[in-house]
């Protein structure tokens, strides 16, 4: 499905004499569509700017690396924040996105509701063969929604910059992309750090924003048990 310049109830930008405009969709949509039979409550799709996407399976290693970041932040936000691992997060009237895990303000919110952006401390992807398109648009929806902090846990090895051009089973070692200060604007953010392997020996630890006090050991999030080689 096409990514359309305008809502059916906003306004629409002007077309040459007979253009197409494709439908774009909003929130609601996605739950008439369950009721419709259209699509089932548990299809794997997102809603990115109007547009509905099919997300791809879930590998064994994917599902292990979200384990294991969703138990360290379940430690970190215990008490304070709720951890949402792959469910649903609307972060704009056209978006609803289904990360990986996500740290939120606690309470409920009626479903299709627009979260506010200071309501969403963290979000964490894990990206392996989805890595280029994670950095492009999900990186993109998440910086023009004013979301603080996204993590991107990158199995594939390839960091900021350098050309995701991986066969099958070839990677290096996993690093940690943190991307912090959004310019809503721009669908970039401001910010990027990067830790590997050397951070992981060396003891650097990362801690979200909104958790200043609740540091994470880098090797912890990279590595399950594993050697850090």
């Amino acid at each position: 499905m096409m990514a359309a310049t305008g809502t059916r109830t906003g306004s629409r930008r002007a077309q040459p004499p007979g253009a197409a405009l494709p439908y774009r969709f909003a929130i609601d949509d996605l739950a008439r569509m369950v009721d419709a039979g259209i699509l089932h409550e548990d299809d794997r799709v997102e809603l990115l700017s109007g547009q509905v996407v099919t997300m791809a399976p879930i590998a064994e290693a994917h599902a292990a690396a979200v384990d294991q970041v969703a138990a360290a932040l379940f430690e970190v936000a215990r008490g304070r924040a709720t951890v949402r691992v792959q469910g649903p997060l609307a972060i704009a009237t056209d978006t609803q996105v289904q990360p990986d895990v996500a740290v939120i303000a606690r309470g409920r919110v009626a479903p299709g509701t627009v979260r506010e952006a200071s309501s969403i401390h963290l979000v964490v992807e894990v990206a392996d063969s989805s890595l280029a398109y994670d950095r492009s648009v999900k990186l993109a929806v998440c910086a023009r929604a004013g979301i603080a902090e996204t993590w991107l846990l990158n199995l594939v090895g390839t960091p900021p910059g350098a050309l995701v051009a991986r066969r099958r089973g070839e990677a290096d070692p996993p690093i940690l992309e943190v991307y912090r200060d959004p310019d809503p604007d721009s669908g970039t953010y401001r910010s990027v750090a990067v830790f590997g392997v050397a951070e992981a020996h060396a003891g650097a630890s990362v801690a979200p924003l909104a958790f200043p006090d609740q540091p994470l050991p880098v090797a912890s999030l990279l590595f399950n048990g594993e050697d850090l080689t």
